[in-house]
């Protein structure tokens, strides 16, 4: 049986207290900025503020949003199948 390639995926940890500018920090970066270079990208949401994101601008950029919670473990198969789906 083959092995399978190991690929690093860079992962980014956004963090602040709440209403602190993390959404608009992270729209600005993942959208105006080219963040990705349009790479496939997976953006985990892990709470909901007053500022939201726009999920078609966010496909436009090849990037796929995801609402988890943490404390209970939502979102871990979605998280799977895209880092074996590449």
């Amino acid at each position: 049986m083959a092995r399978q390639q190991e690929t690093e995926i860079p992962v980014y940890v956004f963090m602040g207290f709440l209403d602190s500018g993390k959404t608009t920090f992270v729209k600005e970066t993942l959208l105006d900025r080219e963040f990705t270079g349009g790479a496939k990208t997976l953006l985990l949401v892990c709470e909901d503020g007053e500022e939201e994101y726009d999920e078609k601008d966010l496909k436009k950029k090849n990037i796929f949003l995801e609402f988890i919670q943490i404390s209970a473990g939502a979102g871990y198969d979605r998280i799977q199948w895209y880092v074996e789906a590449g």
